[in-house]
């Protein structure tokens, strides 16, 4: 069997940390009551389980991230840092964008 990468480990304890700190901010009982279990559940799953499932996910190459998160393409994010770039080596770029071709 094929054993995770040191990456997908790595994946795998931010993944469980995620999970921990995010039940510690909304509290065991609260998670439980919203998905119809007892915190006793919760608890034996953060204590037994969370290992083992933070490395599932880690090994489908998923990630755990907040709903507020939000994405983007690494390479239209590259195209935006060269854009800022090279306007910023001109302090008047802008203005020089704006007038070019109406003198």
């Amino acid at each position: 069997m094929t054993e995770l990468s040191p990456n997908q480990l790595d994946l795998s304890r931010k993944i469980e940390r995620l999970i921990l700190h995010a039940l510690a901010e909304h509290g065991q009982s609260a998670i439980a009551a919203a998905i119809g279990t007892s915190e006793s559940t919760i608890s034996r799953l953060k204590d037994g389980n969370l290992e083992t499932f933070s490395k599932v996910l880690a090994a489908l190459d998923l990630k755990v991230v907040p709903t507020t998160s939000r994405s983007i393409d690494p390479d239209r994010m590259r195209a935006f840092c060269t854009l800022f770039e090279a306007a910023m080596t001109r302090p008047d770029s802008l203005e020089h964008l704006l007038l070019e071709g109406e003198e």
